[in-house]
């Protein structure tokens, strides 16, 4: 699915990274089958759970584990629930809400709707990565599967432990290159079935300026088919300002780059982590959710957010030239989402 964003209040779109990523753990799927062990078994149980609860109902808590750009670890924790293939993470003002193919997130004042709108069918989650399943481990109690990806490199970039009753995820970790952890989010308790809970309910309408999906960009602005390793273009959209979107998936993980006319000020920007890709200058940030790296081409700026390896997200930029964001307002409106309802101070 291909999602296209909408905001309330005036504010520009924002990349809808958050609750993608929170989802991925509030689906359910079947997940036995191929022979244990084998790359297709693996990728099976990785398919199967990435399909939107349509069987069991759940009731959780889910912990984020995160490294900032200092090294500095964090550690967040929400309620989750789903049923009849909705869920909910989060409470109140800061919650993130899936209904088949629509998803809603809201952060403080801010929210976000966004619905998929199908197009270009995903590659599938070994198309890019090398997958093996490597053992069992318990999570929240539950004994569960666990999948790992390897890179080009040999080397372990993802893993992901799937009940092994239900197939619901119930962890994923990521990987940086040097094999170092740098983002976990797993249930530390969960029930499910027979949850005793109406379904969660999408927020009610109320958002205007929907973007639209295009083939073709408008002038000065640049897509490109495929990006990174393995990332594959799943749809594109003019959002009513006038800025456009590029949605990508490599099979296991999504990006999205936002383009903007304009000059970015780069003494207006957080610290983050300085980066050189390609002689391009560009600066990333660690969140809950993934990385945000941000950078301009030709009196264009760009915002890449996706919930992969560090490196794969930066890799785009090397890809990618002439694409906009906009300036700091821009810049706040994507970090302000991308923190969803893990921000919580």
């Amino acid at each position: 699915m291909s999602p296209t964003v909408t905001q309330r209040g005036g504010r520009r779109p924002s990349a809808a990274l958050g609750a993608l990523v929170l989802g991925a753990l509030c689906v359910t799927g079947l997940g036995s089958g191929a022979d244990a062990g084998t790359p297709d078994a693996a990728e099976e149980l990785l398919v199967k759970a990435r399909k939107t609860a349509t069987v069991e109902s759940f009731a959780g808590v889910v912990e984020v584990v995160w490294l900032d750009d200092q090294g500095v670890e964090h550690v967040e924790r929400v309620g989750a629930r789903g049923a009849d293939g909705a869920f909910v993470i989060g409470i109140g003002a800061r919650k993130a809400v899936g209904d088949e193919n629509e998803r809603f997130t809201n952060s403080g004042d801010e929210h976000t709707r966004w619905k998929g709108h199908g197009g270009t069918r995903a590659p599938r989650p070994g198309d890019s990565w090398d997958l093996e399943i490597a053992g069992r481990r318990h999570v929240a109690g539950r004994s569960a599967t666990v999948v790992v990806a390897r890179g080009d490199d040999g080397l372990v970039r993802a893993r992901f432990a799937i009940d092994r009753e239900t197939g619901q995820l119930l962890r994923r970790a990521v990987l940086d290159e040097q094999g170092d952890v740098v983002r976990v989010m797993r249930f530390v308790s969960i029930i499910t079935g027979g949850v005793d809970a109406p379904p969660p309910a999408m927020p009610g309408d109320g958002f205007d300026d929907t973007p639209v999906a295009i083939e073709t960009l408008p002038s000065g602005f640049v897509s490109r088919a495929d990006a990174g390793s393995g990332y594959r273009l799943l749809g594109q959209y003019l959002q009513p300002d006038g800025a456009v979107q590029l949605y990508y998936s490599d099979g296991l993980f999504t990006a999205s780059v936002f383009q903007r006319s304009g000059r970015l000020d780069w003494d207006a920007l957080p610290p983050g982590t300085p980066a050189a890709i390609d002689g391009v200058r560009a600066r990333s940030y660690s969140m809950p959710t993934g990385t945000l790296v941000v950078w301009s081409d030709r009196d264009v700026v760009l915002t890449a957010v996706g919930d992969g390896p560090p490196d794969a997200v930066i890799g785009i930029v090397a890809e990618m030239s002439g694409n906009p964001s906009d300036d700091q307002s821009w810049f706040d409106d994507v970090t302000d989402f991308v923190f969803g309802p893990f921000d919580w101070e």
